[in-house]
């Protein structure tokens, strides 16, 4: 006995159906999970600085910043103080590249921002651009070149549920 039409049509449409849904699951798969970057991140940064009321605090300028960054999903922020200014990073990986905001707020309530783009090298560190400008205490602008080596910070255990 020869099955139908109508039987093999059945079986072709969910064989077809079962094919789309591993083709989707297998999509899924491929979907690359953002890079983790969280740790304790170095930066060193190199620029000038310009347009300054104050002149003497035109030039240029170079330095580093020491802070722990953590990382939820593609999401990047971290907090440190700076002498007398409280920085704040926020930003996002969008593959192999960062783009991030750090503002800072001094303890004169004098407000800075500063904009990062940076690419990704060897999974540990970063190579990119900043450029910025204080808010409303001052005029000055900056622009530079920075590198961040990050060291990956430990996790503590997960403890094992009891048996």
């Amino acid at each position: 006995m020869r099955p139908s039409k109508k039987t093999l049509l059945v079986v072709f449409a969910l064989l077809w159906t079962i094919q789309v849904f591993q083709a989707r699951a297998h999509a899924k798969e491929q979907v690359q999970k953002p890079l983790d970057l969280s740790g304790l991140w170095t930066m060193h940064f190199s620029g000038i600085e310009t347009n300054c009321q104050d002149e003497s605090k035109n030039g240029p300028k170079q330095g580093k910043f020491v802070f722990e960054l953590t990382q939820q999903d593609d999401t990047l922020s971290a907090t440190w103080l700076d002498r007398d200014t409280t920085n704040i990073l926020t930003g996002r990986v969008h593959g192999t590249m960062v783009e991030a905001t750090v503002y800072g707020l001094d303890t004169e309530n004098c407000r800075v921002r500063t904009d990062i783009t940076a690419e990704v090298t060897n999974g540990n560190g970063l190579v990119g651009r900043y450029s910025g400008q204080e808010l409303n205490c001052e005029t000055c602008v900056w622009e530079g070149e920075l590198t961040v080596v990050i060291q990956n910070v430990p996790k503590p255990p997960v403890p094992e549920p009891p048996r």
